[in-house]
């Protein structure tokens, strides 16, 4: 009897856009999945490429996915001292994703500063998941080490925010500072 199971991804997947639309696609074997369990009280651990392609179109707030075929993954468990053939399929529909990419705003930061001059660079961010992982700051293109830094004005700077997510988006603002 098949008393757990559990199934992840072995391994990072990334899927093919198609080009304007929001459908995206996995080739054959694309996606490697995990499965751990228990049968009869006997751990089962498998790792297994799907073999059919599986294509999925995200929304606003679903994302809907449909395997060529059925997206299914094959093992064997032991049965009765033998090992017996088990495939587990499944299918996804309308369930919730991630909401959105993280918001930044340097609106708070002046337009001009009396030079020569230091300034803290601060920012409004804020992002619908909660996931925010780096605050990163470039000033004239060049990207700085220190998430909350001090800069010297003796000249204008172009200051940009980059604000980044768990899912890897990206936001960005810009903002010209000149000197009076």
């Amino acid at each position: 009897m098949l008393e757990a199971l559990e199934i992840h991804l072995a391994q990072p997947a990334l899927g093919i856009a198609r080009n304007g639309t929001s459908e995206k696609g996995f080739p054959p074997r694309g996606v490697v999945v995990e499965a751990t369990g228990l049968v009869d009280g006997f751990p089962i651990h498998t790792q297994a490429p799907i073999e059919s392609p599986i294509f999925y179109h995200a929304g606003v707030g679903w994302i809907r996915v449909q395997g060529a075929g059925g997206t299914y993954l094959d093992f064997e468990v032991p049965c009765n001292g033998e090992l017996a053939d088990v495939k587990v399929a499944w299918g996804f529909d309308e369930v919730a994703t991630n909401e959105a990419p993280p918001s930044v705003s340097i609106a708070g930061l002046p337009s001009s500063v009396a030079c020569p001059d230091t300034l803290a660079l601060v920012v409004s961010a804020s992002d619908p998941d909660n996931d925010i992982v780096s605050l990163r700051w470039a000033v004239d293109g060049v990207l700085l080490e220190d998430p909350n830094p001090t800069i010297p004005f003796t000249e204008a700077h172009e200051i940009t925010a980059i604000v980044r997510d768990a899912r890897g988006a990206t936001t960005t603002d810009t903002k010209l500072i000149t000197c009076t």
